[in-house]
């Protein structure tokens, strides 16, 4: 797939995504809970369709418009509508990559995959871990010249360790062009295997050994008890924790995005800003349409 295409797969999922932000934001379709889903999913099908339809990649558009929708779209939905459609689409989420999980196990054991190439294999590997490494430290150098929490060495060797890569890494080998997709494809599956048996298992017993094991049970389950009492008496769901913008093009696109995207598509403003996007009055669950 060349620049051309992956740079209009992007353009598509984009705008996609800012047009279904620029309708819940300006109707009143938060008042009708299943239409707000319903539309959610249309439009997120539709991003992945119209870039099949003219031979880009489908999975990038469906991508990038989720990116644009939980930044913008995620805050003009419902109450109702912003537990429902997160429930949803984690359980599809967690569906569609056992299904993927399931397809290239059985095509490993059924014979399916041909094409093997060890060397290959060995030096996608090696390169991956390579370039992840070459992402995660000077990234995290970075980062921690503008934070006054830093990053801490052991935390960047558990993200460099901890980068497993599945269901869209595979489901994008299958639609390399050129006469050597088989051994994309076996690669791409030797890859998902190695990072999530070797790193995925060894995650645990790295996070231990570092001491930064934490019980996650008892959080989560805090969090689901949260959403629920906060739906029974009608407040707001907790907002997201906004990190303070570092100063070059970050703060600039920060400026860009908190003074004329927000106001126009929606999205959780920063504190003390001056520009508040408006939201209808949001109707507490099992109300009528009227508020009965």
């Amino acid at each position: 797939m060349c620049i051309r295409d992956r740079l209009g797969s992007v353009f598509i999922g984009v705008i996609t995504g800012l047009i279904c932000s620029y309708i819940f934001r300006h109707t009143r379709i938060r008042d009708y809970p299943k239409y707000e889903i319903s539309l959610l999913f249309l439009f997120a099908y539709g991003a992945y369709a119209l870039a099949e339809s003219i031979e880009l990649s489908g999975i990038m558009a469906l991508f990038f418009c989720g990116i644009v929708l939980a930044h913008y779209n995620s805050y003009n939905l419902s109450k109702t509508s912003q537990v429902t459609a997160e429930e949803i689409f984690s359980a599809l989420s967690t569906v569609a990559e056992s299904f993927v999980f399931m397809y290239m196990g059985m095509g490993f054991f059924t014979g399916r995959f041909k094409s093997w190439d060890g060397t290959f294999i060995f030096l996608a590997i090696l390169f991956c871990s390579f370039a992840r490494a070459c992402n995660v430290f000077p990234l995290s150098f970075l980062s921690n010249a503008t934070r006054s929490v830093k990053i801490p060495l052991r935390m960047q060797l558990v993200i460099w360790f901890a980068g497993l890569r599945g269901a869209i890494a595979f489901a994008l080998s299958q639609n390399m062009p050129g006469p050597h997709k088989d051994v994309y494809e076996t690669t791409t599956l030797s890859i998902v295997i190695f990072t999530t048996v070797v790193c995925g298992g060894l995650t645990e017993p790295m996070l231990r050994h570092a001491g930064m094991k934490r019980g996650t049970d008892a959080v989560s389950d805090g969090d689901d008890d949260l959403h629920t009492e906060l739906l029974e008496v009608g407040e707001e769901p907790p907002q997201r924790r906004l990190s303070i913008p570092a100063p070059g093009l970050h703060a600039a696109f920060r400026e860009l995005d908190q003074r004329y995207l927000k106001p126009l598509f929606g999205g959780q403003m920063m504190p003390g800003s001056d520009s508040v996007p408006h939201r209808a009055p949001l109707r507490r669950p099992g109300a009528g349409v009227n508020g009965d």
